[in-house]
């Protein structure tokens, strides 16, 4: 029993002993349950990992920090909370800083020794720009300040700032011609007037597309020749071919032999294809381009500019080329140009190359006017084809042909005082009548003899009176003749001026030949007699513009030979108001009137010498 007794107190003991540190443990885990005990944890501000030392937390509790204690240029806070012993971050409020309107910064134009400072007009977050004129910093000038804010820092570009640029050859700039994963480093920039870039240093106002400005790598170090400070292109995404470029611009029109270009040592930063460019007044043109591959030199790189050419250009009568080049710039040394004949010329080509001495050299280029010996030909041509056609008319229509310059006094008289249709009958027609009516009073007059020496005899009467019959019969039928005539007098009112087929020879001869026909009438009115048929003939050749005035002088004329009334109004409406359709009538109306005294005069000489060929024969007259 003792020994059970005494085994039951020291299990009791030992149950008391197991409670106690189960009562122990679980105030223990109750305690660290409820508090957060003080730690180092990681948070990001701005993409940026930073350690934070989060003090001892209570339960419920928590805990905030400044983000601008953790990294300049971030505002806002960060907030912690202990919720059952764990740590959480109840809100993170970390923001790039923006700046504020009003907010300016220091700048420069230039190399210039004056401070400007531009301001922004409204608030800019954290990345964001703004422009403002250059003109509103120095007056005159072009450009725009480039305003950048940057985790509430203001930066001023005034990269762009720079003068007027003036006439050609007034300003140069150098652009990077690759890609660059950085930005363009140029520590010196120089511009000289020979080729050796040893002498003649040009000097000018520098610019360029962008600057550095908030880490103080502008433009200006870039002249100030001190070979440890450089200029940096702001390119935060890398510098695009073309768009990183450095300008000098000059006073006046200058000539550059040579740039001394001294880049950065690392490739990022390093051009090796490199632009010049030139001020042509207007725009920028392509001077020349460079590849500076290779190990580059601390001293800077010497890069000759090729001399232009502008003598020498192939020159003539017909010649083309392309010797001038791109405007300002035109061909540089070592380049080749091709002259040519134009259009209507003929020769060939030839290549010119742009020499050291600025000059052109190459084979003279001669052009032949193709055009020139087309057009002589061809009024070769037209003047053999005319002086053929004339030639043969002559021949046809003049060979014997009389002209009036002695007979227009010996005209008959129905061929004068008007046209050859006159009042619906033709100058022939009346010339038949009055051939007639004198026959008539020929033979009455004979009639009248024999009656007054036989009266008494019968047989004599009975003629007589069949006589007198055929005379009332002939009397009638005239009478009927008059009548239709005199329809035809009143239908004919122009005097044969619209009727050009009334001679259909002459019709056809100045359808045929119209100068040769009008040369005809001329020549044979033949006053003045100077006024040949040739000279006629050449003038209407060769003034063609003075033809409305040749034909009114020769209608003219041809009035004065024929004793026809004048007429000028009626002849200028014809000849010169409506040349192109009454023209050839009236020319056709005079040929026939001029050409009837010929035809009359030829007829009476044949008819004299046929009957003196009958006289001769010993058979009378006819």
């Amino acid at each position: 029993p003792i020994y059970l007794s005494q085994g039951r107190t020291a299990c009791c003991m030992a149950d008391i002993v197991f409670m106690a540190r189960r009562l122990a443990l679980a105030w223990a885990v109750v305690q660290v349950a409820g508090d957060c005990p003080a730690t180092t944890t990681t948070v990001g501000v701005g993409g940026n990992s930073v350690e934070l030392q989060i003090p001892y937390l209570e339960e419920g509790s928590s805990w905030t920090n400044d983000c601008g204690a953790l990294r300049t240029g971030f505002v806002g806070t960060l907030r912690f909370f202990c919720l059952a012993s764990v740590l959480s971050a109840g809100g993170q409020d970390c923001r790039p800083a923006g700046c504020d309107a009003g907010q300016g910064a220091v700048a420069r134009i230039g190399d210039g020794a004056k401070v400007y400072f531009p301001k922004i007009s409204k608030d800019l977050q954290h990345n964001r720009e703004q422009y403002v004129s250059c003109s509103s910093l120095e007056q005159g000038y072009l450009g725009y300040v480039h305003l950048r804010c940057f985790l509430g820092d203001l930066s001023a570009d005034a990269a762009r700032c720079h003068p007027p640029l003036g006439s050609a050859r007034s300003a140069i700039r150098v652009l990077n011609n690759q890609y660059l994963p950085g930005s363009w480093m140029i520590y010196e920039l120089a511009a000289f007037s020979n080729s050796d870039c040893s002498s003649g240093r040009l000097q000018g106002k520098v610019f360029a597309a962008s600057e550095e400005a908030a880490e103080g790598r502008t433009v200006a170090l870039a002249v100030d020749k001190n070979r440890s400070t450089f200029w940096e292109s702001w390119c935060p995404e890398g510098c695009q071919p073309k768009t990183a470029w450095i300008g000098l611009a000059f006073s006046s029109a200058t000539s550059v032999q040579c740039v001394k270009l001294q880049q950065s040592q690392v490739p990022c930063c390093r051009s090796s294809a490199v632009r010049l460019e030139i001020w042509s007044g207007h725009d920028w043109q392509t001077l020349q381009d460079w590849d500076i591959t290779g190990t580059p030199s601390v001293l800077g790189t010497s890069l000759t500019v090729p001399v232009g050419c502008t003598d020498g250009k192939p020159t003539g009568t017909g010649v083309q080329h392309d010797c001038d080049g791109p405007p300002v710039v035109g061909l540089l040394h070592g380049q080749s140009c091709t002259a040519s004949c134009a259009v209507g010329y003929d020769g060939q080509s030839q290549t010119y190359v742009c020499g050291e001495d600025g000059k052109f050299s190459g084979m003279p280029l001669q052009c032949v006017n193709t055009d020139e010996i087309s057009q002589l030909s061809s009024l070769s041509l037209i003047a053999l084809v005319l002086l053929g056609l004339s030639m043969a008319y002559q021949c046809i229509y003049l060979a014997g042909k009389a002209r009036l310059t002695y007979d227009l006094d010996q005209i008959p008289g129905a061929l004068t005082g008007h046209w050859m249709s006159h009042k619906g009958r033709t100058s022939w027609e009346i010339l038949i009548e009055a051939k007639k009516m004198q026959d008539a009073m020929t033979m009455f007059d004979k009639k009248a003899e024999v009656q007054e020496g036989g009266q008494g005899d019968p047989e004599q009467h009975e003629m007589q009176d069949s006589e007198a019959g055929l005379g009332r019969m002939s009397s009638s039928r005239v009478s009927r003749y008059e009548r239709q005539k005199k329809k035809q007098r009143d239908k004919d009112n122009v005097d044969g001026l619209c009727s050009p087929c009334g001679d259909p020879d002459i019709c056809w001869a100045w359808t045929l030949f119209p100068c040769c026909r009008i040369a005809d009438t001329w020549h044979t009115i033949g006053l003045p007699e100077w006024q040949s048929y040739w000279k006629v003939f050449l003038a209407y050749v060769l003034c063609p513009w003075c033809w409305p005035c040749l034909n009114f002088y020769g209608r003219y004329r041809v009035r004065r030979a024929f004793r026809i009334p004048l007429e000028p109004h009626r002849d200028f409406i014809i000849h010169c108001m409506c040349c192109c359709c009454c023209s050839p009538c009236a020319h056709i109306q005079e040929a026939r009137l001029v050409d009837a005294p010929v035809l009359y005069f030829s007829c009476k000489s044949k008819l004299i010498d046929l009957q003196n060929q009958q006289i001769r024969q010993g058979k009378g007259m006819l």
